[in-house]
């Protein structure tokens, strides 16, 4: 992966009267990917990152499972292994534009049989603002995203062109979204879902299609130095029952 270190750049200049001039400081910020995710309450969940010299995620193994990633022009191939065997169980090959974001891809089982379609839209800022599953049977699934200063704040879920449920999401605004996110990616190849969101989320509540809650939530976090999180704890207000996520990077 594909590191900058932070460093202080001082630039020096003369000024007319021939003495030294010393400018700001100029502070060029840590960039850094997610080398391994833990799940203390759920250790068989664990994985572990890979990159290219590009940053460009190659490879997340996990216990039972892995994915690999091919990026090739106008491409990206994911595709499924079992760990133990390391027999491919499914691949989904993604048609990208050349900031490759995915224009939806075909979702296929070992044998190659295409078991689904999705596809995806944006709007004119690069956000995702709509991804529709369509499975061989015809049957459809939509997510609609409502996108303000960055984030998404609703989604409301379709089956069959009937309004499912519905999800207010809460943003911390004091906290910036350091590494890749939207409501599609959490780890995965950056931009395929369009633009990442702007800041952290903070939680959500989930309704039916008739307005009754179904889910209440919250995340907190714990940042490093350079704002990325290292452990987020995810909070049921229904039931009080929490779980962690903890974050290394490279």
């Amino acid at each position: 992966m594909k590191k900058i270190v932070l460093a202080l750049l001082i630039i020096t200049s003369i000024s007319s009267c021939k003495k030294d001039k010393i400018e700001s400081p100029v502070i060029v910020p840590v960039e850094k990917n997610i080398a391994e995710v833990k799940y203390p309450a759920n250790p068989s969940n664990n994985r572990i990152l890979t990159y290219d010299n590009q940053g460009n995620l190659v490879k997340i193994q996990g216990t039972t499972n892995y994915w690999t990633y091919e990026y090739l022009p106008g491409k990206v191939i994911i595709k499924a292994y079992f760990t133990s065997t390391n027999k491919l169980t499914s691949s989904m090959e993604h048609t990208v534009d050349a900031n490759g974001r995915s224009s939806g891809f075909v979702y296929k089982i070992d044998n190659g049989e295409v078991k689904s379609n999705q596809l995806f839209e944006y709007d004119a800022n690069g956000y995702l603002i709509k991804q529709k599953t369509i499975d061989v049977s015809g049957e459809t699934n939509e997510n609609h995203y409502i996108i303000v200063n960055g984030n998404a704040v609703k989604q409301l879920y379709y089956k069959n062109g009937v309004l499912y449920d519905k999800t207010d999401y809460q943003y911390d605004d004091s906290k910036k979204a350091k590494t890749y996110f939207t409501m599609e990616t959490t780890e995965g190849a950056k931009n395929i879902h369009g633009k990442g969101y702007t800041n952290l989320l903070s939680g959500y509540k989930r309704y039916d299609a008739s307005g009754n809650m179904k889910e209440n939530t919250t995340f907190t976090y714990i940042l490093d130095a350079d704002g990325y999180v290292t452990k987020r704890t995810f909070t049921n207000l229904f039931t009080n029952q929490t779980s962690d996520t903890e974050y290394m990077y490279q």
